[in-house]
């Protein structure tokens, strides 16, 4: 009886069902599933958080930036960014009586305000960029969100 050796050079190349992560498409990520609130707004948008010490902006996060309302509870509202893999990374309410101003240049705009994005830190002021396209759109939002 004789036996023949696998050197692993078989044309068929059976992995045992398990297929080559390598070739598999790219995951999509999709967009979450809400269906307790309903989405006011969406774009793409970067986020500034001001220093106090140094007295400058710093770079906080950015992605697509939705604004919420509760289908339940109208005066709950919220301003959540996510980043391209999904995760949230800015997530703060929106209240009755909220203070935005708006600034704009040649190609872009921006929203300040301020908010509490963690309770240990109170009020912090927060800057919003977005393309010019959805600038006064954003803004007239934000506004009817804090009436």
């Amino acid at each position: 009886m004789e036996t023949q050796k696998n050197d692993g050079d078989d044309e068929d190349n059976d992995t045992g069902g398990v297929e080559d992560p390598l070739q598999d498409e790219p995951t999509v990520i999709e967009k979450e599933l809400n269906t307790e609130d309903d989405v006011l707004m969406e774009c793409e948008a970067a986020c500034r958080k001001r220093n106090k010490e140094e007295k400058t902006w710093i770079k906080h996060c950015e992605g697509t930036l939705r604004l919420y309302r509760n289908k339940i509870d109208p005066q709950n509202q919220k301003m959540v960014i996510r980043d391209n893999c999904g995760h949230v990374r800015f997530n703060v309410a929106v209240k009755k009586n909220m203070s935005f101003t708006k600034e704009s240049t040649a190609k872009k705009g921006s929203i300040n305000f301020m908010a509490c994005e963690y309770a240990s830190k109170g009020l912090e002021s927060f800057k919003i960029t977005v393309r010019l396209p959805h600038h006064e759109r954003l803004f007239t939002t934000l506004k009817s969100m804090a009436v």
